[in-house]
């Protein structure tokens, strides 16, 4: 019964991979691929990278279609009635299903602890052109002595050290309560922290 709860359960989460890939992942990969954003040697890595999130997914759920596949067919075709009438015992029936599900439990933690946060982090790499940075915001407004704005700096993209399409912006107008009004002073295309100062 192990055997075939196991068996079961593995073309299950195949199934589910498959069809969670096909629709979800492999049509933006295609396109950015085709687009020329990133090239096929990443396209091949993201996919890769991305069979770790959606085994997460789909053991719980294989595991149930498994199970459930399972105990249907030898409901159905009286096999239970017949390891009861050879003296099995009821609590021996679900033995082989609950260490299955233990090991794909230890299995998952480890995948959610060490597996899926690194093959996500290689995702938004391959996303973001392969360099490691980050699509996202990141801003900092720096204050006078009097606490009113002074300058405003705002990132694109960051990898936490190193950043990428840096823009200054200088407050004007705070002091004479006129209406705040901000210049760019400063662009730089690349620009990164050292001695927790940023040098563009």
């Amino acid at each position: 019964m192990f055997n075939l709860v196991a068996i079961a359960t593995f073309v299950s989460i195949i199934a589910f991979i498959v069809v969670w890939i096909s629709p979800e992942t492999l049509f933006k990969v295609i396109d950015r691929v085709s687009t020329g954003q990133i090239t096929l040697h990443q396209g091949l890595e993201w996919l890769f990278f991305e069979i770790p999130t959606i085994l997460g997914k789909a053991i719980p759920v294989g595991l149930l279609i498994g199970t459930l596949f399972i105990t249907d067919m030898l409901s159905r075709n009286f096999e239970l009635v017949i390891f009861r009438s050879i003296g099995i015992s009821f609590w021996r029936l679900p033995r082989p299903i609950l260490i299955l599900s233990g090991l794909f439990a230890i299995f998952c933690y480890f995948a959610y602890n060490t597996f899926i946060p690194y093959s996500s982090g290689k995702v938004e790499s391959i996303k973001s052109g392969g360099n490691g940075y980050k699509e996202f915001q990141w801003s900092y407004l720096e204050k006078d002595n009097n606490s009113n704005p002074k300058q405003l700096i705002i990132v694109s993209k960051t990898n936490g050290k190193d950043m990428e399409n840096i823009n200054v912006f200088q407050i004007v107008g705070v002091e004479a309560d006129n209406e705040a009004s901000m210049k760019n002073i400063i662009f730089a295309k690349k620009g990164n922290f050292e001695n927790n100062e940023l040098v563009i």
